[in-house]
């Protein structure tokens, strides 16, 4: 069963502890870029994940379950406001 976790706007450590991502869902209003990082400091630094992407505004990325072993950390950049759905 996924739960769905706040809404990210800025840098910042999403979830600690190992953890399932399942998608992450991008508003309707914003821009920018996003690269995920398996670290609980809320930072770029640890295993990288998801390379920098710029996802479409109101678009649904699919992670199909991608493990995080230690936590999952945004590193956001611009206007970008989303939505992080884990297992």
């Amino acid at each position: 069963m996924a739960s769905i976790g706040k809404q990210i706007t800025a840098t910042a450590l999403v979830k600690s502890g190992g953890t399932k991502l399942r998608a992450i869902v991008v508003s309707s209003t914003s821009s920018g870029t996003y690269a995920l990082y398996d670290n609980v400091k809320g930072d770029n630094s640890g295993e990288l994940k998801v390379n920098t992407i710029t996802p479409a505004a109101g678009s649904w990325i699919d992670y199909k379950d991608l493990y995080f072993k230690d936590g999952c950390s945004i590193v956001i950049a611009n206007t970008l406001s989303v939505t992080v759905i884990f297992e």
